[in-house]
Parts: C-alpha cells; sequence; structure tokens
C-alpha cells in the first residue's frame, strides 16, 4: 500500500508488518526526522525503550526497526520498518511521527 499524506495529516495503518517511508529532496537544508513510539493502551511509552529513531535505531522485540537514511539521485529516504506480531503483550500500538529541522 502506497499512501502520501500533506503536512498535519495522519493515518492507520491496516498491514500487520510493513514499512513507513518519508521522502524528500536533497540540497534544500532541510533534515527529517522520523521516530515511532511504541505505547500502551494510555498511549504512553514504558520507558526510553519505547522510541525508535535514528540514534536508538531498533526495539529489543522486534517490533520496529530505524533504516538509516539513503540518497537516491536528489532524493533522500528515511524509514522504519514495523512488525506488530512482535509487540510486546503490554504495548498495543505503534505511533509514528515525523518533523522537519530546517
Amino acid at each position: 500500500m502506497t499512501q502520501t499524506l500533506k503536512q498535519g495529516e495522519n493515518t492507520g495503518l491496516n498491514n500487520a508488518s510493513g514499512r513507513v517511508t518519508v521522502k524528500h529532496q536533497t540540497g534544500n537544508s532541510i533534515d527529517v526526522n522520523l521516530t515511532v513510539f511504541l505505547v500502551t493502551d494510555s498511549g504512553k511509552v514504558v520507558d526510553d525503550s519505547g522510541m525508535v529513531f535514528f540514534n536508538q535505531p531498533s526495539h529489543a522485540s522486534g517490533a520496529a526497526a530505524f533504516t538509516p537514511p539513503t540518497t537516491s539521485g536528489n532524493e533522500l529516504t528515511h524509514s522504519v520498518e514495523f512488525n506488530l506480531a512482535a509487540l510486546p503483550a503490554n504495548i498495543t500500538k505503534i505511533a509514528g511521527s515525523s518533523h522537519l529541522r530546517v
């Protein structure tokens, strides 16, 4: 499934596993930070290990893993792979966020 979101939009995914990808043009002094949060029913992470991002690229359960950014031509790609079947029992969903740093 490929879906394009505009700034401020959000969506749910129906797949038990897959990849979330954010792409942008290089050379425009923009840095994208892509982070996912493994959260409980209360919508909170249990501790810092529940955040997966560039400096903490995977969760111990294997439920989420950050892939280092890649460049192809003038396009930079950031992505996180997820596997809901690997979620620990106390985690009910994976929430993602991306933001631009200019």
